[in-house]
């Protein structure tokens, strides 16, 4: 992982800081739905994030959260369901 993630775009980071929050503490929210194994891509999206701010890669960031959106996605559509 180290040689796939470096610092790129530190600005990603002082402009999205209470979006990510957000997005986390809603991905933190999926992890108790009761569905099997519906928690490993949420659990994947968030172990990303949280590699792209301990190296401090905005492009990771944006992969992150472009992540985050579609399991959210996914949630939402297997919650909403009939």
């Amino acid at each position: 992982a180290e040689r796939l993630i470096r610092p790129r775009w530190p600005a990603s980071f002082r402009t999205t800081k209470r979006r990510v929050g957000i997005t986390i503490l809603l991905l933190g929210l999926t992890l108790v739905s009761p569905v099997p194994f519906g928690h490993i891509f949420p659990a994947f999206v968030i172990m990303i994030v949280a590699l792209a701010y301990l190296e401090e890669d905005g492009v990771v960031l944006c992969l992150g959260l472009a992540l985050a959106l579609v399991s959210l996605s996914i949630t939402a559509a297997i919650s909403f369901s009939p």
